[in-house]
């Protein structure tokens, strides 16, 4: 058995060995999955996450996929936004094709009319008599409005962790976050995996393409990964002229808690990163500032 195992890892390094190094199949990670019960979903779902830019929610109701669940997201006439699960309670048809009314949003089917927590405020032809039999309550998911972006939390409602506001969203004075979007056709778990690679940087936004961000990216940088309180630092540090460039990418691991999660990222987070100079011959850093993130990246609504 032993030389037959020999003879395979030998086969595997010679040259035209394809055949012996065929891509391993693909295996569902818990991490990866992101769906309700699913030990990665339910992580997930103890955050706030950026699921749309508010200017995107216009008039017409707005079907979405988030955290593998099928949602619908809408606008009242009073400004109230609703996020609720897209099959209507009653007979299943599309919240996508509801009629937005001045509180909530109605079924266009039977006229089943839902406030924008999801409570059923008429059911289309029967009397408001009648409402008393009627305990139903269409799934919905609370939201939060904040610098240009709409955030939903979808876990327990009684775990619903404070909405964190950082000192980096207003200081200096002045500061302002400017929303933008990205569509990564990726899993969650592969952004945050890239943020923990300091030689993409290198390769992909400056060897490879041409300078993107600085040309000191292309000097290839001496690695450190230091483990935190939260998770671990991904350190790159390049010598360029007379200083020392450490760019530290901040990535946060650990498991929420009731004390600690309304104060953090979202589970593996690429939450900051933080550029310091040092000047040789000098015992200090002088850090420069944290660039935030603000993207509403949609790599969470991976149906893995």
């Amino acid at each position: 058995m032993s030389s037959e195992i020999d003879q395979a890892r030998a086969a595997r390094k010679g040259p035209y060995s394809a055949y012996h190094n065929r891509p391993a199949a693909f295996e569902a990670s818990h991490l990866a999955e992101v769906g309700p019960g699913t030990p990665g979903g339910e992580y997930l779902r103890r955050y706030w996450h950026p699921i749309m830019l508010e200017s995107e929610l216009k008039e017409l109701p707005v079907a979405l996929r988030i955290l593998a669940e099928d949602l619908v997201i809408f606008r009242d006439r009073s400004g109230d936004v609703g996020l609720l699960h897209r099959q209507c309670i009653h007979r299943g048809a599309s919240l996508e094709f509801g009629i937005v009314q001045e509180h909530g949003i109605m079924c266009c089917y039977h006229g089943w009319h839902f406030a924008a927590d999801g409570t059923l405020i008429a059911a289309g032809a029967e009397p408001p008599a009648n409402l008393g039999r009627y305990s139903y309550c269409q799934g919905a998911y609370p939201v939060h409005v904040a610098h240009g972006m709409i955030f939903a939390y979808m876990g327990p409602p009684e775990d619903m962790p404070v909405f964190p506001e950082f000192d980096s969203f207003t200081h200096p004075v002045g500061n302002e976050l400017i929303p933008i979007k990205m569509t990564l056709p990726c899993n969650w778990l592969q952004v945050v995996e890239n943020a923990c690679d300091p030689i993409h940087n290198a390769y992909l936004h400056a060897i490879s393409s041409g300078a993107q961000f600085a040309p000191a990216f292309a000097v290839l940088p001496a690695l450190d990964f230091v483990e935190t309180p939260l998770g671990f630092l991904s350190m790159a540090t390049r010598r360029i002229k007379d200083n020392v460039f450490i760019r530290a990418s901040d990535i946060t691991q650990a498991r929420p808690s009731a004390s600690t999660s309304p104060a953090r990222s979202p589970a593996g987070s690429y939450r900051s990163t933080t550029t310091t100079r040092i000047t040789p011959g000098s015992s200090t850093a002088t850090p420069g500032p944290p660039r935030l993130s603000t993207s509403t990246a949609r790599s969470t609504a991976s149906t893995r």
